[in-house]
């Protein structure tokens, strides 16, 4: 497996910038909190989870757009025929940012691509999706945006008042 010093070495520059970023997305306020670590599991208490610290205060996004995202698919059939589910679930990042790069390498060279859609790592049965930023320039005008603070939401509450919600 790759190490980070060789993933920047791959695909950064002589400065160690990389040419793109990731836009994460969930399919819900909920996966998007999940996938941003707002809601953690209580490794202490099984079965159990609790919002990270200042979560509170985070943003949340909403975005819509105004025609369908063109965006690889990364579930179901295509990653068991690709052969990387396992790798894909790995609790680690390091071979899901190698996958990242070599992913933007693909979309660098197809401008209909937008990004790829996957399954949520951290809310088992719901997508995720990561934009790339080389299209987010033709995405502006298509965008309309929403910002609120998670607690401002009404999954927020809903979590808080879920029987698995940790109170400390």
């Amino acid at each position: 497996m790759p190490s980070d010093a060789r993933i920047w070495q791959a695909f950064a520059d002589n400065n160690g910038a990389f040419a793109f970023h990731w836009i994460y997305l969930g399919d819900s306020t909920i996966t998007a909190a999940w996938e941003a670590g707002l809601c953690v599991n209580d490794a202490s208490m099984p079965g159990t989870f609790f919002f990270a610290r200042n979560a509170a205060d985070a943003l949340i996004a909403g975005m819509t757009f105004t025609r369908d995202l063109r965006l690889l698919d990364l579930t179901g059939d295509a990653i068991s025929k690709l052969g990387i589910y396992a790798e894909l679930l790995d609790p680690g990042h390091e071979w899901c940012q190698w996958l990242g790069c070599a992913l933007d390498r693909i979309i660098a060279r197809h401008p209909h691509l937008d990004g790829i859609r996957y399954m949520s790592r951290k809310h088992t049965g719901h997508y995720a999706y990561a934009i790339s930023s080389r299209r987010m320039d033709s995405l502006d005008v298509f965008r309309q945006t929403s910002i609120n603070r998670f607690q401002d939401t009404a999954e927020y509450i809903a979590l808080q008042r879920d029987s698995c919600f940790a109170k400390f």
